[in-house]
C-alpha cells in the first residue's frame, strides 16, 4: 500500500490510499503515478465538495425565500421586512436561518418547539 497525502485547502487534508494485490513492494514507477494523480485526486474532490455546498445554499436560499412570500402574505410585509423578522427570530433564538424558513413552509408559523 502507498498513501499519498492530498492538499484540499489551507484547513483541509487527505489521503489517498493505493493498494497493490501482490505481496511484494510497489515499484518506483507505481510510486511516481501515484504521486502524479493525487494533485488531480485533490482537484476532484474540492470541486465535489464546493459543488455540494453551492447545491445546498441555493437550497437553504430558495427556503428562506419561500418562508419569506408566506410572511409576506400572512403578516402584510414587503420582502425586506420579512427577511427582518426571519432573521430576527433566528438570532432571538439562537436557532439557524435556514432552520427557522424550513419551519415557516413547512408549518406555515413562526410558532413551534425547537
Amino acid at each position: 500500500m502507498v498513501a499519498v497525502p492530498l492538499d484540499l485547502s489551507p484547513y483541509h487534508w487527505a489521503v489517498m490510499s493505493v493498494y497493490w494485490d501482490r505481496p511484494d513492494q510497489p515499484s518506483r514507477e507505481n510510486v511516481a503515478a501515484a504521486a502524479l494523480f493525487a494533485p488531480h485526486a485533490a482537484v476532484a474532490i474540492t470541486n465535489a465538495w464546493q459543488s455540494s455546498m453551492l447545491r445546498e445554499a441555493i437550497q437553504s436560499r430558495h427556503q428562506i425565500g419561500l418562508a419569506q412570500g408566506i410572511l409576506m402574505e400572512r403578516l402584510g410585509l414587503d420582502a425586506r421586512q420579512s427577511f427582518d423578522v426571519l432573521r430576527r427570530h433566528s438570532r432571538d433564538n439562537n436557532i439557524k436561518l435556514n432552520r427557522i424558513a424550513k419551519h415557516v413552509v413547512e408549518t406555515r408559523s413562526l410558532r413551534g418547539s425547537w
